[in-house]
């Protein structure tokens, strides 16, 4: 009975500390923006397809998704708690904000079930306050490590998109 209370208690500690970790951006706009832009052509790999979708705003919004075009049920393995990552970037690569930076995130395998005909959505939030004008690059990507069990090549998730600021 003892052992069974104190591994319960660890079980609970260590579902508590991974969700403590997790990470989640919110926000409301004010209604004035521009029309988001799409990364151009989708990526499909493996049965899925990645799309991008950048809002710059006020609050500059990049949009992902994940669709199972599959008729099977499918996993999708991510080996962190970091399910996706951003980068802006200015003139001569000039990294401007990413999205890890000074963020903690999980180090366990987290598994993702995805239905056929079903889709991921993950959504990164920064208030650009650094921005004005000019030309920015947004690269999006998923940091999926397998799919079904397989491990995939980590660069197959990865879109980059132009934006210009006015």
């Amino acid at each position: 009975m003892k052992k069974f209370f104190i591994r319960s208690s660890c079980l609970f500690l260590l579902i508590l500390l991974i969700v403590a970790c997790g990470t989640s951006e919110e926000s409301t706009g004010d209604g004035n923006s521009i029309g988001p832009i799409g990364g151009g052509e989708s990526i499909s790999v493996n049965g899925f397809v990645f799309d991008v979708e950048v809002e710059p705003n006020e609050l500059f919004k990049v949009k992902m998704s994940l669709i199972n075009e599959t008729e099977e049920t499918r996993q999708v393995e991510f080996s962190s708690g970091q399910k996706y990552d951003v980068f802006v970037k200015g003139a001569g690569d000039e990294v401007i904000y990413h999205y890890a930076e000074d963020k903690m995130f999980t180090q366990a395998l987290v598994m993702e079930t995805v239905g056929p005909g079903e889709t991921l959505y993950f959504e990164d939030v920064w208030e650009q306050a650094e921005l004005t004008s000019g030309e920015v690059s947004v690269e999006a990507s998923l940091l999926i490590y397998g799919i079904d069990g397989e491990e995939i090549d980590r660069e197959e998730f990865i879109q980059t998109i132009t934006v210009v600021l006015e």
